[in-house]
C-alpha cells in the first residue's frame, strides 16, 4: 500500500529511544544549571552577610573603644588639672589628691586604676596604692617620653605587666607640668587586657571568628582569646598581608580575605583605625562559620537533584513501557476501529436526542410553570395595593394623630405592604424574564418581521422611558441619523432589546445622561445606548449577557435586576441576524451597542 504524501512515517523503537535520551539529558542539564545558580546566588547572599556583619562589628568596637579613651583623657586632665591647682596653692596633698583620684576612678568602670607619679618616676599616690609601696616608673617607655616631650598629649603604651598588680595592662598617661612648666610627673589610667578581652569575648563572631587590638607599629595588644592565654602573643606582628598593605597605604578602614597561617583559617576581615588615635580594631569572621547555613543548602540541593535525575530515569523506563504497550495497543485498536466509530456515532446519536429532548422539556417546563405563577402573583400585589390605598382612603383618617401607637402600627403596615408590591413586582418581572426565555428556548415565540420604521421605534423609546430617567435627574439625547431606512424586523422586540437597555444605563447612573444612537454603516444599522455610569470591568464585560449574571454582583453592593434582560436581548438581536457586545471601562460609563442588518431571506419567515 503506497503511503500518502504528507503521512508521517511510524517512529522506530531505536528513534524513541533516542528522543528520549535526548530529552532527560536536557532536562537533568537544566535542572543542574538552575540549581547550581540558585546556590551561587545563595553563596554570594552569605558572603555579603559577612562582609556587611564584620564591617558593624567592628564599627561598633572601634566607637566603643573610641569612648572609652575619651572618657579617660576627660578624667586625666581633669586630675591635671586639681593638680597643678594644689601646686599653686602651697603643694600636693596627699590625701585630698588621693580621694579626689578616688572619686574620678569610681565613674569609670572601664578602668582598673587612677595613678601618679613624681618626676623620679616613683608612684606617690592613686588606687590601688599602698602605704610604702616602691614601685618606679621611671625607665617605662611611656613616661621617657612624656618627660622629655613638654608639648606631648595623650600617649597609650605598649601592653605591659603592671609594677604595682603584676598583670598585663595599657596605660593610658599625660604629662605634669610644675608652673614653670618643666616636668612634674605623670598621670595615668589603668586598663588590663583581660578587660578588653572580655568586651571581646561577649561579641559573637563564631566559634572561628576573631577580634584583635593592634598599635601603631601594628603590634598586638589584645585579641579574643583564652584569658589564661594573654601574653602567648602580646607585642606579636601576627597581622596579614593584606591588612598591613592596607595600614600601609594609608586607609584607616577597609574589609578583605585572608587565610590565617597560625591557625589555617580563611576569614572575612574588616579593621577600623580608632579615630584620634593610633589603634586599630580588626573583626573577622570565619568563612566555615557563616557557609555553615550554605553548604547545608548545597547538601540538600544536590540530593535533591539527585532524587530528581533518578526520577527522570525511572519516568523514562517507565515511558519507554508504556510506549511499547501503546503501540500494541494501537495494533489491537487499529482492528476494531470501525465497529467502534459506528458504535460511538450510533451512541452520539441517541445522546444528542435525549439532550436535545430535555432541553425542550425544561423549556416547555419553565414555560408552563412561569405562565401559572404570574397569574397568582399579580393577584396578590394587586390586592396589597387594594389594601392599602382603601387603608389611606378609610382607616388612616379615623385615626386620633395623637395615638402614637396606632399611627407606628398603620405606618408598619403601610411600609409592609409596599415592600409586597415592590417584591411582588421584582418577582412578576422575574416570572417575565423566564417565561420571554423560556418561549425562546422552546420556540415557542411568534415573531413579526414586518416593515419597521426605526426613527419611530427610538421615539417611542424615548417617550417610554423619559420618566424614568429624568426620576434620577439624569439627562436623555438621541443622535439617530436622517436617512435610517426601514427594515424587516420585530417592532415589538427591538423595542423590547432598547427599552431594557436604557433601563440597565438608568440603573447604573447616578449623575450625567443617557444617549440613544442609530446609523447605517455598511449596509447594517447600529444602535448604542450610552451611559456615564460606574461602568463594567473588562473581566465581566463577556459574562453580562450570560443567564441570571447579575452585573450589580460584581460593580456594586447590592444586584439590580432578575439577570435574564441581557440574554434575552442577545437571543432577540441573535433571532434577527445581528449581534450584540458592550463598550465599557470601569468608573467612565457604558455602551451597549447592537447591529442589524438590512435584509435577510429569514425575516419574511415565522421563527
Amino acid at each position: 500500500m503506497e503511503m500518502k504524501k504528507g503521512a508521517k512515517s511510524p517512529v522506530s523503537q531505536g528513534q524513541f529511544i533516542k528522543r528520549m535520551a535526548t530529552a532527560v539529558i536536557f532536562i537533568n542539564l537544566f535542572v543542574i544549571a538552575l540549581a547550581g545558580l540558585s546556590l551561587r546566588q545563595s553563596l554570594l547572599q552569605h558572603e555579603e552577610r559577612a562582609v556587611v556583619t564584620a564591617q558593624n562589628l567592628s564599627q561598633v568596637l572601634e566607637r566603643y573603644i573610641g569612648g572609652v579613651i575619651d572618657k579617660i583623657d576627660v578624667t586625666l586632665l581633669a586630675i591635671s588639672d586639681e593638680i597643678e591647682k594644689q601646686v599653686a596653692v602651697g603643694g600636693i596633698k596627699g590625701q585630698k589628691l588621693n580621694r579626689f583620684i578616688v572619686r574620678q576612678h569610681a565613674r569609670l568602670p572601664e578602668l582598673d586604676g587612677l595613678r601618679m607619679a613624681d618626676a623620679q618616676g616613683n608612684i606617690i599616690c592613686g588606687t590601688g596604692v599602698t602605704p610604702g609601696l616602691k614601685a618606679n616608673i621611671a625607665n617605662r617607655e611611656y613616661f621617657v617620653h612624656l618627660r622629655e616631650n613638654a608639648k606631648a598629649k595623650l600617649v597609650i603604651s605598649k601592653p605591659v605587666v603592671s609594677r604595682v598588680t603584676g598583670e598585663w595592662v595599657v596605660l593610658l598617661a599625660r604629662r605634669l607640668n610644675k608652673p614653670d612648666g618643666s616636668f612634674s610627673g605623670v598621670v595615668y589610667g589603668v586598663i588590663t587586657l583581660e578587660s578588653f578581652i572580655k568586651v571581646f569575648a561577649s561579641i559573637d563572631v563564631g566559634k572561628h571568628g576573631t577580634i584583635a587590638l593592634y598599635n601603631e607599629e601594628l603590634d598586638l595588644v589584645a585579641r579574643r582569646a583564652d584569658p589564661a592565654k594573654v601574653d602567648s602573643a602580646i607585642g606579636q606582628k601576627t597581622v596579614s598581608p593584606e591588612f598591613f598593605e592596607l595600614v600601609k597605604a594609608g586607609m584607616t578602614k577597609g574589609t578583605f580575605h585572608a587565610f590565617s597561617k597560625v591557625d589555617k583559617v580563611e576569614r572575612t576581615m574588616s579593621f577600623r583605625r580608632i579615630a584620634g588615635y593610633a589603634l586599630y580594631i580588626i573583626t573577622g569572621l570565619s568563612t566555615s562559620d557563616y557557609l555553615t547555613g550554605w553548604r547545608d543548602e548545597a547538601l540538600k540541593t544536590s540530593v535533591i537533584v539527585a532524587l530528581f535525575f533518578l526520577a527522570t530515569l525511572c519516568l523514562s523506563w517507565l515511558g519507554y513501557r508504556d510506549w511499547m504497550r501503546g503501540k500494541a495497543a494501537v495494533r489491537t485498536m487499529k482492528e476494531n476501529l470501525e465497529a467502534l466509530v459506528q458504535e460511538r456515532t450510533a451512541e452520539l446519536v441517541v445522546a444528542t436526542d435525549r439532550a436535545e429532548a430535555a432541553s425542550r422539556a425544561k423549556s416547555n417546563f419553565l414555560s408552563s410553570v412561569s405562565h401559572e405563577l404570574r397569574t397568582p402573583m399579580t393577584s396578590i400585589f394587586g390586592f396589597a395595593k387594594l389594601i392599602k390605598n382603601k387603608m389611606e382612603e378609610d382607616m388612616v383618617p379615623r385615626l386620633d394623630p395623637g395615638d402614637k401607637k396606632a399611627m407606628r402600627s398603620a405606618q408598619q403596615i403601610r411600609s409592609n405592604l409596599d415592600i409586597i408590591v415592590s417584591e411582588g413586582e421584582r418577582l412578576t418581572k422575574l416570572i417575565n424574564d423566564v417565561l420571554d426565555l423560556a418561549k425562546l428556548d422552546a420556540g415557542r415565540v411568534e415573531w413579526h418581521f414586518d416593515k419597521t420604521d426605526l426613527p419611530e421605534i427610538v421615539n417611542h423609546v424615548v417617550t417610554l422611558s423619559k420618566q424614568q430617567v429624568e426620576s434620577k435627574g439624569l439627562s436623555i439625547s438621541v443622535e439617530v441619523s436622517s436617512d435610517l431606512p426601514p427594515i424587516a424586523a420585530d417592532r415589538d422586540r427591538i423595542l423590547q432589546v432598547l427599552l431594557n437597555l436604557i433601563s440597565n444605563a438608568v440603573k447604573f447612573t447616578e449623575r450625567g445622561g443617557i444617549t440613544i444612537g442609530a446609523c447605517l454603516h455598511d449596509r447594517e444599522i447600529i444602535f448604542s445606548v450610552g451611559d456615564t455610569g460606574i461602568g463594567i470591568d473588562a473581566d465581566d464585560q463577556d459574562k453580562v449577557f450570560d443567564k441570571f449574571q447579575q452585573i450589580g454582583d460584581t460593580l456594586t453592593a447590592k444586584p439590580h435586576g432578575t439577570g435574564l434582560g441581557l440574554a434575552i436581548c442577545r437571543e432577540i438581536i441573535n433571532r434577527h441576524g445581528g449581534r450584540i457586545w458592550v463598550e465599557s471601562e470601569h468608573g467612565k460609563g457604558s455602551i451597549f451597542r447592537f447591529v442589524l442588518p438590512l435584509t435577510s431571506e429569514k425575516f419574511s419567515q415565522q421563527c
